[in-house]
């Protein structure tokens, strides 16, 4: 009997030694659980907030590049379609450079625009739009590539194109981009606004183009 009471004291020391240092122990793993989730969590946010602050410096860039640069090619068609021989060709290296800054800009925004939920407008020609757009930057490089004189077809084309380019431009041109363009600026930038409108218009208005 007294084996058995000794036998039993003993087990219930090791139950409660087990007790007091289990309880501790768990109470730690919990904390380091917890501390883990919160830093993911954080990171998380912080990855987010990194995009978002991204994505609004890439469309302030890609407005302004739209705006100034679209802009110049517009006005350089007018010395185009007055331009003979080898200053023709000169003007024509000034508008390709003018070209490859302006339109890949007008394409990330429709595309940008089109991702976000007010860009529904815009989703629903982007294809059209974009099509457009590679047929207008093709017939841009096309119409001049000679030293002859331009012909009344390639001169009315040139005029179409200039208006389309110019139209492109003002609708870029629009949005205010500050200068000096803050983080919170360009997260409040991704989160839409006036520049989705600018994109429905500038897709409309390739989609017209390429209607026409």
């Amino acid at each position: 009997m007294d084996d058995k009471t000794t036998h039993g004291d003993e087990l219930d020391r090791e139950t409660a030694g087990r007790r007091g240092w289990y309880a501790p122990v768990v109470s730690v793993l919990l904390v380091l659980s917890l501390i883990g989730n919160v830093y993911l969590y954080t990171l998380v946010l912080q990855d987010g907030r990194d995009r978002r602050e991204a994505e609004g410096h890439q469309l302030a860039g890609d407005l302004t590049a739209a705006a100034v640069s679209l802009a110049s090619a517009s006005r350089t068609l007018d010395q185009l379609m007055l331009a003979q021989g080898a200053d023709r060709v000169r003007i024509k290296v000034e508008l390709e450079g003018d070209l490859s800054a302006g339109l890949p800009a007008v394409a990330r925004l429709i595309g940008a625009a089109a991702g976000k939920p007010a860009g529904s407008q815009v989703k629903a020609i982007e294809e059209a739009a974009l099509s457009g757009l590679q047929a207008a930057y093709a017939k841009l490089r096309e119409l001049g590539a000679h030293t002859e004189p331009l012909s009344e077809a390639e001169l009315r084309e040139l005029d179409g194109l200039k208006a389309l380019l110019g139209s492109l431009a003002s609708s870029a041109d629009s949005v205010h981009v500050p200068d000096d363009l803050t983080d919170m600026a360009a997260m409040q930038l991704a989160a839409g606004g006036r520049w989705i409108d600018a994109a429905a218009e500038a897709a409309q208005a390739l989609k017209d183009w390429a209607d026409g």
